[in-house]
């Protein structure tokens, strides 16, 4: 009677530990690193350069910088929740194209955790040079 209550007892731990875990990336959180990060498909870089429009008012100006943007990859692989980290503080067309740009991109492989795809944040910076 002991053992099958020992037993019993083990299963119910065992299996309230996998369901916590399972509940844990059913939710909707936001991991930072997951066993496989998310991947742009294609060439990022070429992507943004093909993309990006330097403002005319930044650009008469010769004003220049790095914006520094956060986005989360969704379950899915699209892009959501893009914002500003740190802007160029006397270009804030600048911040404005860098926030379009990274919104508009096509959908990422998403990230996967113990097998199953979940929201990743990323940060990437975006270099305004005029030549």
């Amino acid at each position: 009677m002991k053992n099958y209550l020992l037993i019993s007892f083990f299963l119910l731990t065992v299996t309230s530990v996998f369901s916590q875990d399972t509940m844990h990336i059913a939710t909707n959180q936001a991991f930072t690193i997951v066993q496989q990060m998310p991947a742009f498909k294609g060439d990022m870089n070429k992507y943004i350069s093909d993309h990006i429009q330097y403002p005319d008012s930044e650009k008469i100006h010769s004003i220049t910088g790095t914006v520094y943007i956060n986005f989360i990859v969704e379950k899915d692989g699209s892009i959501s929740n893009v914002k500003i980290l740190k802007g160029v503080a006397n270009g804030p067309h600048l911040n404005k194209e860098a926030v379009r740009v990274i919104a508009g991109m096509p959908n990422w492989s998403p990230g996967i955790q113990d097998g199953v795809p979940v929201r990743v944040v990323f940060n990437i910076p975006i270099r305004f040079s005029l030549n």
